[in-house]
C-alpha cells in the first residue's frame, strides 16, 4: 500500500534521487507483499479449497499449454468474427472470446497434467524405487511443502 500511495502522488516518474531509494520503496513494499502471501499460506490460517488446490497441482502444464491454447482460441475467433454480422456487438464477443480462452486453457492445462505429467512422474518414481506420494488432501503440511 506504501508503493501504490508513493506512486499514486508521485506519478511514475518519481523523484528518485537514487536508485536505492527507488530500491527500498519499491522492493519493501513488494517483500511485504511476499511476506504477507507466504503467512497466510501457514497451516491453521487458511484452508484453500480442493478445486484451487488441484489447479495449483496442475500449474506447470497450464503454463506449458497456456500460449498454444489461446494461440488456438484467438485464431478460431478471428475466423468466427468474420462470419459474424455488423449489428453484432463487439464488446459480448470479445468477453466471449476471453471466457473462452480462459476455460479452455484451464481445461486442456488440467488434462495435460492428469495425461502427460503425472504419469511421466509416477514412471519415474517407479524407476527410481520411490514410494507414491500421499494426495495432497492427505499430505501433511510442512514448512518444506509449502510452495
Amino acid at each position: 500500500a506504501g508503493g501504490v500511495l508513493f506512486l499514486r502522488h508521485f506519478g511514475m516518474n518519481a523523484p528518485f534521487t537514487s536508485i536505492w531509494l527507488r530500491v527500498a520503496v519499491m522492493g519493501g513494499a513488494s517483500a511485504l507483499v511476499l511476506m504477507g502471501a507466504v503467512a497466510w499460506e501457514m497451516p491453521g490460517i487458511t484452508r484453500v479449497p480442493r478445486p484451487l488446490r488441484r489447479l495449483g497441482d496442475a500449474s506447470y502444464s497450464l503454463y506449458l499449454s497456456h500460449l498454444l491454447t489461446i494461440g488456438a482460441v484467438g485464431l478460431v475467433w478471428r475466423h468466427a468474427l468474420r462470419l459474424m454480422p455488423a449489428t453484432a456487438g463487439a464488446w459480448p464477443l470479445h468477453l466471449a472470446a476471453l471466457g473462452s480462452a480462459f476455460a479452455l486453457s484451464v481445461a486442456l492445462g488440467w488434462a495435460s497434467y492428469r495425461l502427460i505429467e503425472q504419469r511421466l512422474a509416477s514412471g519415474r518414481r517407479r524407476s527410481a524405487g520411490l514410494p507414491r506420494p500421499l494426495p495432497a488432501e492427505a499430505a501433511p503440511l510442512t514448512a518444506s511443502s509449502v510452495r
